[in-house]
Protein backbone atom coordinates (compact mmCIF):
# COMPACT_ATOMS: atom_id res chain seq x y z
CA UNK A 1 0.00 0.00 0.00
CA UNK A 2 1.35 3.34 -0.97
CA UNK A 3 1.97 5.96 2.14
CA UNK A 4 0.95 9.30 1.49
CA UNK A 5 2.14 12.27 4.15
CA UNK A 6 -0.59 13.11 6.55
CA UNK A 7 -2.69 16.34 6.49
CA UNK A 8 -1.95 19.36 8.50
CA UNK A 9 -4.92 21.11 9.71
CA UNK A 10 -4.71 24.40 11.09
CA UNK A 11 -7.42 26.99 12.98
CA UNK A 12 -6.80 29.88 11.39
CA UNK A 13 -9.68 31.66 13.12
CA UNK A 14 -13.32 31.09 14.09
CA UNK A 15 -14.00 31.16 10.34
CA UNK A 16 -11.30 29.35 8.95
CA UNK A 17 -9.04 26.60 8.86
CA UNK A 18 -5.80 25.88 6.49
CA UNK A 19 -4.95 22.55 5.53
CA UNK A 20 -1.46 21.68 3.95
CA UNK A 21 0.25 18.40 3.08
CA UNK A 22 3.34 17.56 1.22
CA UNK A 23 1.76 16.06 -1.21
CA UNK A 24 0.14 18.55 -3.86
CA UNK A 25 -1.78 16.01 -6.01
CA UNK A 26 -3.70 15.26 -2.76
CA UNK A 27 -4.54 18.88 -1.77
CA UNK A 28 -5.23 19.24 -5.36
CA UNK A 29 -7.90 16.10 -4.81
CA UNK A 30 -9.46 17.60 -1.63
CA UNK A 31 -9.90 21.30 -3.68
CA UNK A 32 -11.80 19.13 -6.35
CA UNK A 33 -14.20 17.35 -3.77
CA UNK A 34 -15.22 20.68 -2.38
CA UNK A 35 -15.74 21.92 -5.47
CA UNK A 36 -19.66 22.30 -7.51
CA UNK A 37 -20.80 23.02 -10.14
CA UNK A 38 -24.27 25.28 -9.58
CA UNK A 39 -27.17 24.52 -11.44
CA UNK A 40 -28.53 26.18 -14.72
CA UNK A 41 -25.03 28.21 -14.39
CA UNK A 42 -25.10 28.33 -18.12
CA UNK A 43 -28.00 30.74 -17.78
CA UNK A 44 -26.23 33.36 -15.63
CA UNK A 45 -24.72 36.79 -16.89
CA UNK A 46 -20.79 36.04 -15.72
CA UNK A 47 -21.70 32.20 -17.74
CA UNK A 48 -22.69 33.86 -20.68
CA UNK A 49 -20.22 36.97 -20.74
CA UNK A 50 -17.59 33.46 -20.36
CA UNK A 51 -16.38 35.07 -17.37
CA UNK A 52 -17.13 32.41 -15.02
CA UNK A 53 -17.09 28.64 -15.80
CA UNK A 54 -20.20 27.73 -12.93
CA UNK A 55 -18.26 26.62 -10.43
CA UNK A 56 -18.17 27.50 -6.56
CA UNK A 57 -14.69 26.44 -5.08
CA UNK A 58 -14.72 26.12 -1.15
CA UNK A 59 -11.23 25.16 -0.79
CA UNK A 60 -8.77 28.34 -1.29
CA UNK A 61 -5.69 26.92 -3.24
CA UNK A 62 -3.94 30.31 -2.70
CA UNK A 63 -4.43 30.55 0.76
CA UNK A 64 -5.55 26.69 1.34
CA UNK A 65 -8.09 27.67 3.50
CA UNK A 66 -11.36 26.04 3.89
CA UNK A 67 -14.40 27.18 6.29
CA UNK A 68 -13.61 25.84 9.88
CA UNK A 69 -17.22 24.30 10.12
CA UNK A 70 -16.30 22.17 7.07
CA UNK A 71 -14.09 20.13 9.24
CA UNK A 72 -16.11 17.11 9.57
CA UNK A 73 -15.99 17.17 6.15
CA UNK A 74 -12.07 17.06 5.89
CA UNK A 75 -11.91 14.39 8.56
CA UNK A 76 -14.42 11.99 6.60
CA UNK A 77 -12.27 12.54 3.36
CA UNK A 78 -9.34 12.01 4.64
CA UNK A 79 -10.48 8.84 6.34
CA UNK A 80 -11.90 7.20 3.29
CA UNK A 81 -8.36 7.56 1.82
CA UNK A 82 -6.72 6.21 4.67
CA UNK A 83 -4.59 9.62 5.20
CA UNK A 84 -4.21 10.72 8.25
CA UNK A 85 -4.60 14.06 9.73
CA UNK A 86 -2.21 15.80 12.41
CA UNK A 87 -3.34 18.75 14.26
CA UNK A 88 -1.99 21.40 17.30
CA UNK A 89 -3.21 20.71 20.57
CA UNK A 90 -6.69 22.46 21.55
CA UNK A 91 -7.37 23.68 18.12
CA UNK A 92 -10.19 21.49 17.79
CA UNK A 93 -11.09 20.62 21.37
CA UNK A 94 -15.22 19.31 22.20
CA UNK A 95 -16.41 21.68 24.84
CA UNK A 96 -17.72 20.52 27.76
CA UNK A 97 -20.83 18.94 27.68
CA UNK A 98 -24.08 19.84 29.88
CA UNK A 99 -26.97 17.53 30.15
CA UNK A 100 -30.62 18.00 29.97
CA UNK A 101 -30.98 17.58 34.03
CA UNK A 102 -28.50 21.12 34.27
CA UNK A 103 -29.91 22.47 31.58
CA UNK A 104 -33.32 22.17 33.26
CA UNK A 105 -32.55 23.63 36.66
CA UNK A 106 -31.04 26.46 34.79
CA UNK A 107 -34.51 26.97 33.23
CA UNK A 108 -36.44 26.45 36.82
CA UNK A 109 -33.59 29.23 37.84
CA UNK A 110 -34.70 31.69 35.53
CA UNK A 111 -38.05 32.00 36.53
CA UNK A 112 -39.65 32.74 33.05
CA UNK A 113 -42.86 34.21 31.87
CA UNK A 114 -42.69 30.90 29.42
CA UNK A 115 -42.51 27.83 29.55
CA UNK A 116 -40.24 26.41 27.04
CA UNK A 117 -41.81 23.89 24.91
CA UNK A 118 -39.71 19.85 24.95
CA UNK A 119 -37.83 20.91 21.49
CA UNK A 120 -36.98 24.16 22.51
CA UNK A 121 -35.52 22.85 25.47
CA UNK A 122 -33.62 20.51 23.20
CA UNK A 123 -32.66 22.99 20.98
CA UNK A 124 -30.81 25.13 23.93
CA UNK A 125 -28.93 21.58 25.00
CA UNK A 126 -28.25 21.28 21.51
CA UNK A 127 -26.76 25.00 20.93
CA UNK A 128 -24.67 24.89 24.16
CA UNK A 129 -23.01 21.65 23.45
CA UNK A 130 -22.16 22.76 20.05
CA UNK A 131 -21.21 26.68 19.99
CA UNK A 132 -21.38 26.04 15.88
CA UNK A 133 -24.97 24.99 14.43
CA UNK A 134 -27.60 25.30 11.86
CA UNK A 135 -30.53 24.95 13.56
CA UNK A 136 -33.40 23.75 11.53
CA UNK A 137 -37.27 24.53 12.84
CA UNK A 138 -40.25 25.66 11.13
CA UNK A 139 -42.24 28.56 10.84
CA UNK A 140 -44.21 29.21 14.07
CA UNK A 141 -42.12 27.13 16.31
CA UNK A 142 -40.78 30.00 18.56
CA UNK A 143 -37.53 30.30 17.00
CA UNK A 144 -37.27 33.54 18.48
CA UNK A 145 -38.07 32.01 22.29
CA UNK A 146 -35.02 29.64 21.68
CA UNK A 147 -32.96 32.48 20.45
CA UNK A 148 -34.07 34.68 23.82
CA UNK A 149 -33.17 31.83 25.97
CA UNK A 150 -29.68 31.59 24.27
CA UNK A 151 -29.46 35.61 24.83
CA UNK A 152 -29.63 35.04 28.34
CA UNK A 153 -27.95 31.54 29.02
CA UNK A 154 -24.28 33.20 27.33
CA UNK A 155 -25.29 36.79 29.01
CA UNK A 156 -22.48 38.63 26.26
CA UNK A 157 -22.85 40.71 23.79
CA UNK A 158 -25.22 39.69 21.41
CA UNK A 159 -25.87 40.34 17.68
CA UNK A 160 -28.78 39.09 16.10
CA UNK A 161 -29.33 39.60 12.55
CA UNK A 162 -32.76 39.25 10.68
CA UNK A 163 -33.54 39.90 6.76
CA UNK A 164 -36.12 42.72 7.13
CA UNK A 165 -36.84 45.69 9.14
CA UNK A 166 -40.04 44.65 10.45
CA UNK A 167 -38.41 41.56 11.93
CA UNK A 168 -36.00 44.02 13.91
CA UNK A 169 -39.15 45.83 15.55
CA UNK A 170 -40.95 41.81 15.79
CA UNK A 171 -37.68 40.55 17.35
CA UNK A 172 -37.91 43.78 20.13
CA UNK A 173 -41.27 43.06 20.96
CA UNK A 174 -40.46 39.67 21.54
CA UNK A 175 -37.85 39.56 23.23
CA UNK A 176 -39.77 42.40 25.53
CA UNK A 177 -42.65 39.78 25.70
CA UNK A 178 -40.62 37.07 26.71
CA UNK A 179 -39.29 39.24 29.93
CA UNK A 180 -36.27 41.06 28.93
CA UNK A 181 -35.67 44.11 30.73
CA UNK A 182 -33.26 45.67 29.17
CA UNK A 183 -33.22 48.40 25.52
CA UNK A 184 -32.35 46.17 22.66
CA UNK A 185 -30.51 48.44 20.15
CA UNK A 186 -32.12 48.52 16.98
CA UNK A 187 -29.93 48.61 13.49
CA UNK A 188 -31.92 50.02 10.21
CA UNK A 189 -31.96 52.63 8.10
CA UNK A 190 -29.47 55.36 9.14
CA UNK A 191 -29.67 54.06 12.91
CA UNK A 192 -26.41 54.53 14.71
CA UNK A 193 -24.64 51.28 14.78
CA UNK A 194 -22.66 51.98 17.56
CA UNK A 195 -24.15 51.53 21.22
CA UNK A 196 -23.38 49.82 24.94
CA UNK A 197 -26.55 47.83 24.43
CA UNK A 198 -25.79 44.08 25.73
CA UNK A 199 -28.51 42.79 22.56
CA UNK A 200 -28.20 44.36 18.77
CA UNK A 201 -30.63 43.70 16.31
CA UNK A 202 -29.97 44.29 13.12
CA UNK A 203 -31.02 43.84 9.21
CA UNK A 204 -28.25 42.16 7.29
CA UNK A 205 -28.35 44.64 4.50
CA UNK A 206 -27.71 47.28 6.83
CA UNK A 207 -24.32 45.97 8.52
CA UNK A 208 -22.97 44.15 5.67
CA UNK A 209 -20.59 47.18 4.55
CA UNK A 210 -19.05 47.58 8.07
CA UNK A 211 -15.73 46.60 8.72
CA UNK A 212 -14.77 43.70 10.81
CA UNK A 213 -13.86 46.08 13.33
CA UNK A 214 -17.65 46.23 13.97
CA UNK A 215 -18.19 42.86 14.69
CA UNK A 216 -15.34 42.47 17.14
CA UNK A 217 -17.57 43.08 20.47
CA UNK A 218 -20.11 40.57 19.62
CA UNK A 219 -19.07 37.21 21.31
CA UNK A 220 -22.84 35.53 20.25
CA UNK A 221 -24.02 36.08 16.68
CA UNK A 222 -27.69 34.47 15.56
CA UNK A 223 -28.56 34.96 12.25
CA UNK A 224 -32.63 34.07 11.44
CA UNK A 225 -33.77 32.77 7.93
CA UNK A 226 -29.92 32.02 7.92
CA UNK A 227 -30.23 29.81 4.39
CA UNK A 228 -30.01 33.70 3.07
CA UNK A 229 -26.38 33.72 4.39
CA UNK A 230 -25.39 32.32 1.08
CA UNK A 231 -26.02 35.20 -0.38
CA UNK A 232 -22.39 37.11 -0.71
CA UNK A 233 -23.55 39.94 1.24
CA UNK A 234 -24.42 38.00 4.68
CA UNK A 235 -21.77 35.14 3.87
CA UNK A 236 -19.04 38.24 3.84
CA UNK A 237 -20.55 39.86 7.27
CA UNK A 238 -20.20 35.95 9.03
CA UNK A 239 -16.47 35.65 7.41
CA UNK A 240 -16.10 39.45 9.23
CA UNK A 241 -16.59 37.91 12.61
CA UNK A 242 -13.60 35.66 12.44
CA UNK A 243 -12.95 35.52 16.07
CA UNK A 244 -17.06 35.37 17.41
CA UNK A 245 -16.76 31.24 18.44
CA UNK A 246 -20.62 31.21 19.24
CA UNK A 247 -22.66 31.04 16.20
CA UNK A 248 -25.96 30.05 14.79
CA UNK A 249 -28.02 30.11 11.83
CA UNK A 250 -32.19 29.42 12.61
CA UNK A 251 -34.32 28.71 9.61
CA UNK A 252 -37.24 26.81 8.80
CA UNK A 253 -36.05 25.24 5.78
CA UNK A 254 -33.34 24.49 3.41
CA UNK A 255 -32.10 24.54 -0.28
CA UNK A 256 -31.74 21.06 -1.58
CA UNK A 257 -28.45 22.32 -3.35
CA UNK A 258 -25.49 20.63 -1.55
CA UNK A 259 -23.28 24.06 -2.46
CA UNK A 260 -25.96 25.93 -0.27
CA UNK A 261 -25.96 23.43 2.75
CA UNK A 262 -22.23 23.08 2.62
CA UNK A 263 -21.60 26.94 2.85
CA UNK A 264 -24.09 27.02 5.59
CA UNK A 265 -22.40 24.07 7.72
CA UNK A 266 -19.09 26.21 7.02
CA UNK A 267 -19.95 29.29 8.50
CA UNK A 268 -22.08 28.35 11.27
CA UNK A 269 -21.70 24.75 11.60
CA UNK A 270 -23.17 20.79 11.88
CA UNK A 271 -27.17 21.39 10.46
CA UNK A 272 -29.81 19.94 13.69
CA UNK A 273 -32.98 19.38 12.92
CA UNK A 274 -35.54 20.22 15.83
CA UNK A 275 -38.85 19.41 14.80
CA UNK A 276 -40.98 19.50 11.78
CA UNK A 277 -44.32 21.10 11.09
CA UNK A 278 -46.05 17.69 10.74
CA UNK A 279 -44.95 17.03 14.51
CA UNK A 280 -46.21 20.21 15.80
CA UNK A 281 -49.33 20.06 14.01
CA UNK A 282 -49.99 16.42 15.27
CA UNK A 283 -48.98 17.82 18.93
CA UNK A 284 -51.37 20.52 18.50
CA UNK A 285 -48.81 23.47 18.77
CA UNK A 286 -49.70 24.38 15.34
CA UNK A 287 -52.92 25.07 13.38
CA UNK A 288 -54.25 21.83 11.30
CA UNK A 289 -53.32 22.04 7.69
CA UNK A 290 -55.10 21.22 4.48
CA UNK A 291 -54.04 21.47 1.41
CA UNK A 292 -55.98 21.63 -1.66
CA UNK A 293 -54.63 21.73 -4.86
CA UNK A 294 -56.67 23.33 -7.49
CA UNK A 295 -55.88 22.01 -11.22
CA UNK A 296 -57.22 24.39 -13.22
CA UNK A 297 -58.06 22.36 -16.63
CA UNK A 298 -57.95 24.51 -19.97
CA UNK A 299 -59.68 24.63 -23.22
CA UNK A 300 -57.63 22.06 -25.62
CA UNK A 301 -57.08 24.30 -28.06
CA UNK A 302 -55.21 26.62 -25.56
CA UNK A 303 -52.90 23.99 -24.82
CA UNK A 304 -52.99 23.33 -28.52
CA UNK A 305 -52.08 26.97 -28.86
CA UNK A 306 -48.92 27.05 -25.93
CA UNK A 307 -47.25 23.98 -26.52
CA UNK A 308 -44.32 25.83 -28.41
CA UNK A 309 -44.28 28.30 -25.38
CA UNK A 310 -40.98 29.40 -23.23
CA UNK A 311 -41.55 29.45 -19.48
CA UNK A 312 -41.86 33.13 -19.82
CA UNK A 313 -44.31 33.46 -21.98
CA UNK A 314 -46.39 30.56 -20.35
CA UNK A 315 -46.11 32.80 -17.07
CA UNK A 316 -47.00 36.20 -18.69
CA UNK A 317 -50.10 34.00 -20.55
CA UNK A 318 -51.25 33.43 -16.79
CA UNK A 319 -50.64 36.64 -15.06
CA UNK A 320 -52.68 38.11 -17.97
CA UNK A 321 -55.59 35.72 -17.98
CA UNK A 322 -58.45 36.81 -16.97
CA UNK A 323 -60.12 33.48 -16.21
CA UNK A 324 -57.49 32.90 -14.60
CA UNK A 325 -57.47 35.81 -12.52
CA UNK A 326 -61.51 35.83 -11.94
CA UNK A 327 -61.15 32.39 -10.77
CA UNK A 328 -58.26 33.38 -7.92
CA UNK A 329 -60.83 36.89 -7.16
CA UNK A 330 -63.43 35.09 -6.23
CA UNK A 331 -61.83 32.20 -4.49
CA UNK A 332 -60.28 34.92 -2.34
CA UNK A 333 -63.44 36.95 -1.75
CA UNK A 334 -65.12 33.19 -0.60
CA UNK A 335 -62.84 32.88 2.51
CA UNK A 336 -64.12 33.93 6.14
CA UNK A 337 -60.99 35.11 8.45
CA UNK A 338 -57.98 36.98 7.05
CA UNK A 339 -56.95 35.59 3.68
CA UNK A 340 -53.59 35.58 2.04
CA UNK A 341 -53.09 36.10 -1.53
CA UNK A 342 -49.47 35.58 -2.55
CA UNK A 343 -48.30 36.40 -6.75
CA UNK A 344 -44.86 37.08 -7.95
CA UNK A 345 -44.69 39.85 -10.52
CA UNK A 346 -46.02 43.39 -9.00
CA UNK A 347 -47.05 45.39 -12.14
CA UNK A 348 -48.58 42.57 -14.66
CA UNK A 349 -50.24 40.35 -12.00
CA UNK A 350 -50.56 41.99 -8.41
CA UNK A 351 -51.82 45.33 -9.51
CA UNK A 352 -54.60 43.30 -11.68
CA UNK A 353 -55.34 40.70 -8.63
CA UNK A 354 -55.87 43.89 -5.96
CA UNK A 355 -58.27 45.63 -8.38
CA UNK A 356 -60.34 42.57 -9.16
CA UNK A 357 -60.68 41.92 -5.79
CA UNK A 358 -61.13 45.41 -4.19
CA UNK A 359 -64.10 45.53 -6.62
CA UNK A 360 -66.07 42.64 -5.42
CA UNK A 361 -65.68 42.34 -1.71
CA UNK A 362 -66.41 44.68 1.03
CA UNK A 363 -64.01 43.56 2.91
CA UNK A 364 -60.63 45.53 3.44
CA UNK A 365 -58.00 44.62 0.79
CA UNK A 366 -54.44 45.28 1.60
CA UNK A 367 -51.45 45.71 -1.12
CA UNK A 368 -48.40 44.66 0.25
CA UNK A 369 -44.66 44.90 -1.98
CA UNK A 370 -41.69 45.73 -2.03
CA UNK A 371 -42.20 49.10 -2.71
CA UNK A 372 -44.07 49.30 0.46
CA UNK A 373 -42.29 50.94 3.60
CA UNK A 374 -41.73 49.03 6.65
CA UNK A 375 -44.13 51.29 9.00
CA UNK A 376 -46.54 50.72 6.49
CA UNK A 377 -46.69 46.73 6.86
CA UNK A 378 -46.51 47.37 10.35
CA UNK A 379 -49.92 48.92 10.41
CA UNK A 380 -51.30 46.41 8.14
CA UNK A 381 -50.10 43.66 10.63
CA UNK A 382 -51.70 45.70 13.35
CA UNK A 383 -54.98 46.04 12.16
CA UNK A 384 -54.92 42.28 10.49
CA UNK A 385 -54.68 41.02 14.04
CA UNK A 386 -57.58 43.21 14.82
CA UNK A 387 -59.97 42.68 12.51
CA UNK A 388 -61.72 38.78 11.64
CA UNK A 389 -61.68 39.75 7.76
CA UNK A 390 -59.76 40.70 5.68
CA UNK A 391 -57.48 39.94 2.77
CA UNK A 392 -54.47 41.09 2.03
CA UNK A 393 -52.68 40.41 -1.68
CA UNK A 394 -48.89 40.44 -1.14
CA UNK A 395 -45.94 39.72 -3.28
CA UNK A 396 -43.97 36.40 -2.08
CA UNK A 397 -40.48 37.76 -1.85
CA UNK A 398 -42.77 40.27 0.82
CA UNK A 399 -44.31 38.55 2.89
CA UNK A 400 -42.99 34.92 2.58
CA UNK A 401 -40.50 35.88 5.35
CA UNK A 402 -40.68 39.20 7.56
CA UNK A 403 -44.16 39.67 8.52
CA UNK A 404 -46.39 37.94 11.23
CA UNK A 405 -50.03 38.10 11.33
CA UNK A 406 -51.27 35.05 13.05
CA UNK A 407 -54.78 35.25 12.14
CA UNK A 408 -54.00 34.31 8.52
CA UNK A 409 -56.74 31.57 8.12
CA UNK A 410 -56.43 30.90 3.81
CA UNK A 411 -53.35 31.31 1.91
CA UNK A 412 -53.60 31.34 -1.64
CA UNK A 413 -50.77 30.55 -4.16
CA UNK A 414 -51.98 32.67 -6.81
CA UNK A 415 -48.18 32.07 -8.53
CA UNK A 416 -46.77 28.80 -9.34
CA UNK A 417 -43.83 28.75 -7.80
CA UNK A 418 -41.00 25.63 -7.70
CA UNK A 419 -39.12 26.73 -4.97
CA UNK A 420 -39.06 24.85 -1.46
CA UNK A 421 -37.76 27.66 0.83
CA UNK A 422 -40.39 29.85 -0.57
CA UNK A 423 -42.99 27.41 -0.63
CA UNK A 424 -42.76 26.08 3.22
CA UNK A 425 -41.94 29.50 4.34
CA UNK A 426 -45.29 30.40 2.82
CA UNK A 427 -47.69 28.19 4.37
CA UNK A 428 -45.86 28.92 7.73
CA UNK A 429 -47.52 32.30 7.52
CA UNK A 430 -50.82 30.91 8.25
CA UNK A 431 -49.50 28.16 10.68
CA UNK A 432 -49.80 29.86 13.77
CA UNK A 433 -52.82 28.99 16.09
CA UNK A 434 -55.13 31.99 17.65
CA UNK A 435 -57.33 31.59 20.44
CA UNK A 436 -59.88 31.52 17.66
CA UNK A 437 -57.96 29.93 15.21
CA UNK A 438 -57.02 25.94 14.91
CA UNK A 439 -56.71 25.44 11.33
CA UNK A 440 -55.77 26.89 8.15
CA UNK A 441 -56.22 26.09 4.31
CA UNK A 442 -53.55 26.62 1.49
CA UNK A 443 -55.59 26.43 -1.61
CA UNK A 444 -52.41 25.94 -4.26
CA UNK A 445 -53.40 27.49 -8.00
CA UNK A 446 -52.33 24.56 -10.75
CA UNK A 447 -52.66 25.35 -14.61
CA UNK A 448 -52.76 22.21 -16.63
CA UNK A 449 -51.62 23.06 -20.02
CA UNK A 450 -50.23 19.91 -20.96
CA UNK A 451 -50.25 18.57 -24.53
CA UNK A 452 -50.78 15.12 -25.51
CA UNK A 453 -47.73 13.33 -23.28
CA UNK A 454 -45.83 16.84 -23.05
CA UNK A 455 -46.37 18.84 -19.76
CA UNK A 456 -46.25 22.18 -19.09
CA UNK A 457 -43.74 24.18 -17.20
CA UNK A 458 -45.50 25.42 -14.29
CA UNK A 459 -47.53 21.72 -13.88
CA UNK A 460 -44.33 20.40 -13.09
CA UNK A 461 -43.54 23.23 -10.85
CA UNK A 462 -46.65 21.98 -9.09
CA UNK A 463 -45.11 18.18 -9.29
CA UNK A 464 -42.01 19.66 -7.30
CA UNK A 465 -44.84 21.34 -4.78
CA UNK A 466 -46.20 17.91 -4.40
CA UNK A 467 -43.21 15.92 -3.33
CA UNK A 468 -42.69 19.06 -1.28
CA UNK A 469 -46.00 18.35 0.69
CA UNK A 470 -45.69 14.25 0.75
CA UNK A 471 -42.20 14.99 1.84
CA UNK A 472 -43.74 17.24 5.25
CA UNK A 473 -46.46 14.41 5.47
CA UNK A 474 -49.36 17.39 4.60
CA UNK A 475 -53.03 16.18 3.75
CA UNK A 476 -52.71 16.88 0.38
CA UNK A 477 -56.77 16.90 -2.31
CA UNK A 478 -56.48 17.80 -5.67
CA UNK A 479 -59.23 19.30 -7.57
CA UNK A 480 -60.13 19.60 -10.82
CA UNK A 481 -61.83 22.49 -12.34
CA UNK A 482 -62.30 23.44 -15.90
CA UNK A 483 -61.90 27.22 -16.82
CA UNK A 484 -62.48 29.10 -19.85
CA UNK A 485 -59.84 31.85 -21.46
CA UNK A 486 -62.41 34.22 -21.08
CA UNK A 487 -64.33 35.82 -18.59
CA UNK A 488 -66.04 33.37 -16.43
CA UNK A 489 -69.48 34.04 -14.57
CA UNK A 490 -69.31 31.14 -12.90
CA UNK A 491 -68.69 31.42 -9.16
CA UNK A 492 -65.61 29.65 -7.79
CA UNK A 493 -67.03 28.20 -4.53
CA UNK A 494 -69.79 26.62 -6.66
CA UNK A 495 -67.22 25.20 -8.69
CA UNK A 496 -65.15 23.55 -6.19
CA UNK A 497 -68.29 21.98 -4.51
CA UNK A 498 -69.12 20.35 -7.79
CA UNK A 499 -65.53 18.85 -7.99
CA UNK A 500 -65.45 17.39 -4.53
Amino acid sequence: MSFRPPVNIEKVNDVYLKATCDDSGFLREMSDYFTFEIPNWRFMPQARNRMWDGKIRLFNWHKKHLYLGLLPYVRKFCEDRNVRISHKEGDFDTPVQITREEIQDWITSQNLKISPRHYQIDGLLHSINNPRSVIISPTGSGKSFLMYLMTLYYDVQTLIIVPTINLVEQMAKDFASYGWSQSIHRIKSGASKETLMQVTVSTWQSIHKLKADFFKRYDLIMVDECHLATAQSLKGIMEKAHHCKLRYGLTGTLQDAKTNRLILEGLFGKIHRLTSSRQLIDEGTLADLNIKTVVLEYPKYISETLREYTYQNEIDFLCSNPGRNRFITNLACDQEGITLVLFQFIEKHGKELVDLITSKTDYPVYYIHGGVEGDEREKVRIICDQRDNAIIVASMGTFSTGINIPKIKNVIFAHPTKSKIRTLQSIGRGLRKTKDKTNMVLFDIVDDLSHKRRKNYTYKHFEERLAFYGAEQFNVKIIRVPIAHENTNTELKTQICASE
